[in-house]
């Protein structure tokens, strides 16, 4: 386990090339030991900024994680050894890492977050970028800060479009690892009633609250320090039955430990919308739906990565 410790509030910034089809599991593996999220970096080409266009150039991705000081000789050698043993295809190259004093993160990140169009008609910007929708479009503002979830990841834009295809008017929503709050955003925008959104790192929660504002969906949006089970808030209604929707964008231990009470704060036919793991884990966790009385009715891919949609049943 490596060290997390925040006397100084420094970071180290590690960077490892990656061949696109090792990103996934690196940048999963990554987000396993981050303590503020990964972003990734594909090679691509621009063609035109009107409509978002670009090509993937047949190069190494970048993958960037973020881990608090101190970042010892002995971890980085634990670390790398940890690299090795991932089912990779490529050797991955040197390590990079940098130092990035606390001042500084705040802007750190902002250097590879753009706007993104996920999907048909959604399109996640920074908040210091102006972008004007079109008329078909869901736009969802983020000032992410140093919490885990700016849009550009897979996982977050696979289980956004999930949330348009499925959000019903009226719905009540659970977002387990809110992050930035996108996802909680998103759903209302989609239609839902509320959202009750949980993360165990209260810098989410007060990033969370921040963009809902910015949104203007702030009330209808409920954020807390907490997760299901017994750290649920609360000033959270009681959570049994209580949700038409829950979101879990985490990792898939996470997600095989909370299966069970994912279904008790559902409601009859509510939907789980899991995603955070890659394709070789969805049979575990399908098997577990299973076990539990969910049906599968939906798979969402991207780029090794899943987001599986089931109802209980």
């Amino acid at each position: 386990m490596l060290s997390n410790v925040s006397s100084t509030f420094s970071w180290f910034e590690i960077s490892i090339k990656s061949t696109p089809s090792d990103v996934p599991i690196i940048s999963e593996f990554l987000s396993s030991i981050s303590t503020n999220g990964v972003t990734i970096e594909p090679a691509i080409e621009i063609l035109t900024d009107v409509d978002f266009g670009f090509t993937y150039r047949n190069e190494p991705s970048i993958i960037r994680a973020y881990v608090e000081k101190p970042f010892t000789t002995r971890e980085r050698v634990s670390f790398r050894k940890m690299l090795n043993a991932l089912p990779i295809t490529a050797k991955i190259p040197r390590i990079h890492y940098r130092i990035i004093e606390n001042d500084d993160w705040a802007n750190e990140w902002k250097k590879y977050y753009k706007t993104e169009r996920i999907g048909e008609n959604i399109v996640v910007c920074p908040s210091w970028i102006e972008y004007h929708p079109r008329h078909s479009e869901t736009k969802i503002t983020l000032d992410p800060g140093a919490a885990f979830g700016t849009g550009q990841h897979p996982t977050s834009q696979l289980c956004l479009i999930a949330l348009e295809r499925y959000t019903q008017k009226q719905d009540t929503i659970i977002d387990l690892g809110c992050g930035s709050g996108i996802l909680s955003i998103g759903a209302i925008m989609f239609g839902a009633k509320s959202a009750y959104a949980l993360d165990i790192d209260n810098n989410a929660i007060d990033i969370t609250i921040k963009n809902s504002k910015i949104n203007y969906t702030h009330p209808k949006i409920l954020a807390a320090h907490g997760t299901l089970g017994s750290s649920w808030p609360d000033q959270f209604p009681q959570q049994s039955s209580l949700a038409d929707i829950i979101i879990a964008n985490i990792s898939t231990s996470t997600i095989l430990e909370l299966i069970a009470l994912i279904k008790d704060a559902l409601k009859n036919e509510g939907l789980a919308i899991l995603s955070g793991f890659i394709n070789d884990h969805l049979p575990e966790i399908k098997s577990k739906l299973e076990q539990l009385n969910f049906e599968t009715i939906d798979i969402l891919s991207d780029s090794n990565w899943t987001c599986l949609v089931a109802v209980k049943v």
